[in-house]
């Protein structure tokens, strides 16, 4: 090998490891576990609105409209897990107002 290559290898693989050690440690912190903890929260309810409800493309070009196509439907997947909250903790003849 030569020596020129050996060394910007080694260089590098040090600078590799320098980083990996670094972020290991940043790893363990309680800053980076409450931020973990915050992501994993919030990525499942994106990744329903990317799969489910359109997000994965944007239907308008220009920002106002994309910040409209975010909210709606975000207020969409609010509303259908109120409703699937409702349905499960309330009696269906509960719902259904009685006729006199």
């Amino acid at each position: 090998m030569n020596y020129v290559l050996f060394m910007q290898f080694y260089d590098e693989s040090v600078v590799n490891n320098n980083y990996l050690q670094r972020h290991r440690k940043e790893q363990k912190s309680k800053k980076f576990k409450r931020e973990m903890k915050v992501r994993a929260q919030v990525e499942g309810t994106i990744s329903e609105l990317v799969r489910f409800h359109g997000l994965r493309k944007a239907k308008y070009k220009d920002e106002t409209g994309r910040q409209l196509q975010y909210l709606l439907s975000a207020c969409g997947l609010n509303v259908k897990r109120l409703l699937k909250k409702i349905k499960t903790t309330t009696k269906r003849r509960e719902l259904i107002p009685s006729v006199i």
